[in-house]
């Protein structure tokens, strides 16, 4: 039915329900990316794709990321369990999650970082600073916080390209994941097996 009246949606369910208005938003099919079609930053510049995972409207969630420099390689990945949130509330945390892990990582912190998530409404919260549910206005506070200490770029990413993120985010919720790797120290932290998904570049 949503795509019967809106068939160049491109908002999540959850974000529809919350705000059908941005349905209204046209944008041609053609313009969407092929699945896995990441585009790098500029030389100079890292992006950490996030993303989150929830069971039903209202449940157990997971989010995850992976940071990149512009040639591809991967800094750091992450994968965690988060317990019980609705979806925006979990997309949220899964931005906060980055911009901690960068931000207590002084050798990332000479780039100039790009966070890429594919919630628009979230991102509209944080950039636009539209009116959020009162329930999450501390993250999106905190959120706001980074983004102006810092100087970071908070941008859109079509759900094609940002398949890595998702199925971290994902293995946070199905394995309860507590996960980090950092590839200076090529070390992880972990409270599960990392072997399979979380290993693999």
């Amino acid at each position: 039915m949503i795509k019967c009246k809106w068939p160049f949606a491109f908002v999540s369910i959850s974000d529809f329900f919350v705000h059908p208005e941005l349905c209204s938003t046209k944008i041609a099919i053609k313009s969407r990316p092929p699945p896995g079609s990441w585009v790098a930053p500029l030389p100079g510049e890292l992006k950490f794709n996030v993303d989150a995972s929830t069971r039903e409207s209202f449940g157990e969630a997971g989010i995850g990321g992976v940071l990149r420099d512009n040639r591809g390689s991967i800094l750091v990945k992450f994968s965690k369990f988060i317990g019980l949130s609705e979806p925006t509330g979990a997309e949220l945390e899964a931005i906060l999650e980055a911009c901690r892990i960068v931000s207590n990582e002084n050798w990332l912190k000479s780039y100039r970082l790009v966070i890429e998530s594919d919630s628009i409404m979230v991102l509209s919260w944080i950039v636009d600073s539209k009116p959020c549910p009162v329930f999450l206005e501390e993250k999106v506070f905190l959120c706001k916080q980074f983004r102006a200490r810092f100087k970071w770029e908070f941008t859109f990413a079509f759900r094609e390209a940002n398949c890595d993120a998702h199925e971290l985010a994902t293995f946070g919720v199905q394995t309860r994941a507590q996960l980090l790797w950092i590839a200076k120290n090529n070390t992880y932290q972990n409270s599960v097996s990392a072997k399979g998904l979380f290993e693999r570049d």
